[in-house]
Formats: C-alpha cells, sequence, structure tokens
C-alpha cells in the first residue's frame, strides 16, 4: 500500500519550525532478530554511542525498528556505526519512516539509503517526514545489522487522536455498483494491499474530491492518507489535502489547521481518485461561546431571543432580526481568549441571502 503522510497543510504555505528535539530515548525498539541477550535493540537507544550496540544474526532483510509511541514531524536521523568492525552491516541498509506495520513498517516511506564512510556517524535530513515509526532495514539475502546508536531529531509531535471515523464522509461522484463507497475511507479498515473494493473511488470525471466533515472543529496536526497497493496509487499524484470551516474545498490556511471539513482534492480533467483510508490527528476545540452572553441590535419577533446563537442547537433555534441597517449580534465572552475560529450556523431552508456582505 502506498501511504502518504503529511503536516495538515498541502495549501503552498511553508510553515518554519523551531524548537528541535531529540526523542527516541523515550521509544521502544524491535528488531527481527538479536545476536545475544548482550546485543538487544534497546541498546541503539540507550543514549551511548560506543561500545554498547545492536547486533541482529545473519538472515534475510535483517531490520530495527523505533517506535516513538506517537506520530512526530522529524527533522533529521542520526545512526553511529560501530568503530571496531562491521561496516557492511550499514552499507545500502535504508531509513524508513511511517505510521504503518505493514511487513513490520518495511514498507513505510524512505527517508534515505545508508553509505558507509569513515566517520562514525552518519547524518541524514529527513526533510520533515512524518511518522509514527522509525525502521532501519537491510535488503537482501545474508545479511545482518549493527549499529550503536540511533537518534531521531524531531521539530513537532504530531498531537492528538484519529478523529476521521467520528466524521461524514462524502464523495463528488461514486460508482453505481459501490454503496457507501465514501465511507471506506474512515472505517479504520484499509484492508489488504490487494483490496480495491474496501477504498472510497470517485468516477472518473473532472476535478473529483473526497470530503470529510468532522461534525465540530478541530485542531488538526496531521492527515494520513492510504492508497491501494495493487494499483491506482498513482491517482494521488497532484492531489490537494485542504482544510477548513467551509464546506468549499478553496480553504487556505497555513501551520498547525483549525477546521471542520478535510477535502481531498484531484485537480484536472478527467480524473479518477481512490482513497483507501484517510486518518486526521486532531484535538477538539472548545466552543467557548456557550459560555457566553449574546445581544442582537433588535428584533420584532417574541421568540426571537439573543441566547439562541449560542444554544449549541445548529437547525431549529434562530435568530431573526428586524430589517435595519447594519444588524448586528455580540456575543460577550465574559473573560478574554485567544480565539483561533469562529463558526456561523444559518437556517439552511432560506435566508442565506441574509448572511451575504
Amino acid at each position: 500500500m502506498f501511504y502518504i503522510f503529511c503536516i495538515a497543510n498541502l495549501n503552498l504555505c511553508h510553515c518554519a519550525h523551531s524548537a528541535v528535539n531529540v526523542v527516541a530515548l523515550g521509544g521502544v525498539a524491535e528488531a527481527s532478530s538479536q545476536f545475544s541477550v548482550n546485543h538487544g535493540p534497546s541498546l541503539a537507544i540507550d543514549g551511548k554511542a560506543d561500545g554498547s550496540c545492536f547486533s541482529s544474526l545473519t538472515h534475510s532483510n535483517p531490520w530495527w525498528r523505533l517506535d516513538m509511541q506517537g506520530p512526530y514531524d522529524i527533522f533529521s536521523i542520526e545512526v553511529f556505526r560501530r568503530r571496531d568492525c562491521c561496516d557492511h552491516s550499514l552499507n545500502g541498509a535504508e531509513i524508513r519512516i511511517g505510521n504503518s506495520l505493514e511487513n513490520n513498517g518495511n514498507n513505510n516511506p524512505r527517508c534515505a539509503v545508508i553509505t558507509v564512510t569513515s566517520d562514525a556517524t552518519v547524518t541524514f535530513n529527513c526533510n520533515h517526514m512524518q511518522g509514527r515509526y522509525v525502521n532501519i532495514i537491510n535488503p537482501g539475502v545474508g545479511k545482518d545489522l549493527q549499529m550503536c546508536e540511533v537518534k531521531v531529531y524531531t521539530t513537532t509531535q504530531l498531537t492528538g487522536a484519529n478523529v476521521a471515523p467520528r466524521g461524514i464522509a462524502t464523495l463528488s461522484s461514486a460508482p453505481a455498483s459501490v454503496e457507501n463507497s465514501q465511507d471506506m475511507a474512515i472505517d479504520e479498515h484499509p484492508g489488504p494491499m490487494d483490496a480495491l473494493e474496501t477504498c472510497a473511488s470517485v468516477a472518473l470525471q473532472d476535478n473529483p474530491w473526497w470530503q470529510l466533515d468532522l461534525r465540530s472543529i478541530y485542531r488538526i496536526t496531521a492527515v494520513s492518507i492510504l492508497s491501494s497497493g495493487d494499483c491506482c496509487s498513482e491517482q494521488l499524484n497532484g492531489a490537494e489535502v485542504r482544510i477548513g470551516l467551509s464546506k468549499d474545498k478553496y480553504n487556505y490556511q497555513c501551520g498547525i489547521m483549525e477546521g471542520r471539513f478535510v477535502h481531498v482534492y484531484l485537480p484536472g480533467l478527467q480524473k479518477t481518485l481512490t482513497v483507501c483510508e484517510v486518518e486526521v490527528y486532531g484535538t477538539l476545540l472548545e466552543n467557548v461561546a456557550l459560555r457566553g452572553l449574546a445581544f442582537h441590535s433588535s428584533s420584532s419577533l417574541e421568540n426571537s431571543v439573543a441566547s439562541k446563537v449560542i444554544d449549541g442547537n445548529r437547525s431549529s433555534t434562530c435568530i431573526v432580526a428586524n430589517e435595519q441597517p447594519g444588524p448586528w449580534v455580540t456575543v460577550d465572552l465574559l473573560v478574554p481568549y485567544s480565539v483561533t475560529a469562529v463558526q456561523l450556523a444559518y437556517s439552511a431552508d432560506c435566508c442565506t441571502v441574509m448572511m451575504s456582505v
């Protein structure tokens, strides 16, 4: 299968990060094998770069994996080799980063291929790849893997749970033969590599899209998209992930984002979009308006009470102001807040023109 894991922003913005942390020491290490009890995988993250090393047995495709206990935005990885011997055990090894445990994590996207030099340490820039797992695998028959320390430098922890299954998914169109195709992308069952029938698929059309309504506003740190491995991974090339408060696909923000709607949008003529699983990592934003007091300019309707705009009911309790110059609604939050987002809900059966500016 093919993964895209990205900071929750593919909107032509570049966001700089500041602090760099080393997270490997707090993780859990595993390996395909270990040479002895004195050469276990945890020795590669014990903070000792010399004399305390991991060694695998000799077999096909030996690997070592670090579970950082959550997804991170990874800046670079530093690998310390043995000084006394065994250069061959790292030469040609691959560093892979991602969130999948398919094939023990060895199918995740590749950061680098290690080339051993005279230096005891090799450093690789992973260009802000995101993931929970860091794998080092030495592909081939009759291989071993030995290293003394691995350091993972990160800039951002991608916080929050996968909130996608709580939402409502829609498609621009769907094959008539597949019922509820849109929901297959948030069923938490990506399925086997050859199971295209477990994916959400949009029929051939111009500018196809898949949309997720999270039903509340979330602070979103990352979006993970999985496509089918048996075909169609190229269909995601050029796809845009957009996040915002509007159902419209043109939402623009930068950095850690707040939003209710997640769009996967593939611009172009006669395109097909196939998405097998979408994970959205985020935390629910609190609606502080519920704690406040509401006022409006005026109304002649007896039941048009200002407090209805902050009662938490989106559908059946609304206010209507008299026709007048510049009608307004004010919400007093009672204490100062740093406000990240404001969302308005209006009556769906009428009156949308009243909200136009």
